[in-house]
């Protein structure tokens, strides 16, 4: 029930992103027309519907996706499948260090914030580093406790390049169930995500 209230969230936020966001558009337009200027205020604005009316697109599409196998590196250089991590679901925190820095910090901030027996059974972090040693360095600069894994390429080509983290709630058979990306504009959505990760997989366990 909580999933169907989180999917319909979203899809009402998308479709309010795509009315507002064309209302503003045309009313730009109609000033452009008459000024043929435009603010960086409202090129900001226009920017940020743009942006969070994709995110949330694109998390509809990625659902039900299957991840690949893929081979990781432990922080000891050590090899290990993905699919030996994801033995039940899963909440899969996958970034790149040139990632959003405030959206980076936001996460880990409420990666910390879930419930104890989340942290310690049913979160992985994986990272997108060209060395272990750079995945050390991130590690120690921002203070994470959890164990994190090294992969040379997106779990989900889909999912990759767009400047901020990608949040996968992952089944054992390494399907997407629920996949999320953090708009900054919309901060209340993050934490509805949250919610759901900390219900979900604490009652799994």
């Amino acid at each position: 029930m909580l999933k169907n209230h989180f999917f319909w969230a979203s899809v009402l936020l998308l479709g309010v992103n795509l009315f507002f966001g064309f209302r503003l558009k045309e009313s730009i337009k109609v000033a452009k027309s008459n000024s043929e200027i435009f603010s960086e205020k409202e090129n900001y604005l226009i920017g940020n519907i743009n942006n969070a009316t994709f995110l949330q697109s694109l998390a509809l599409r990625v659902n039900g996706m299957m991840i690949p196998e893929n081979e990781l590196t432990s922080e000891l250089s050590k090899k290990v499948m993905l699919s030996e991590l994801i033995d039940s679901e899963k909440f899969v925190f996958n970034f790149r260090e040139t990632d959003c820095d405030i959206c980076l910090e936001q996460q880990f901030a409420a990666i910390k914030a879930l419930p104890s027996e989340v942290l310690a059974n049913d979160v992985v972090l994986i990272g997108n580093f060209s060395h272990v040693r750079d995945m050390r360095t991130f590690k120690r600069s921002n203070k994470i406790d959890l164990p994190i894994y090294m992969s040379e390429t997106p779990l989900l080509e889909m999912a990759d390049g767009h400047g901020v983290p990608a949040l996968f709630l992952v089944a054992e058979n390494m399907s997407v169930t629920q996949a999320f990306f953090p708009i900054k504009e919309v901060p209340g959505l993050t934490e509805s995500f949250y919610v759901l990760v900390s219900k979900l997989l604490g009652e799994s366990n």
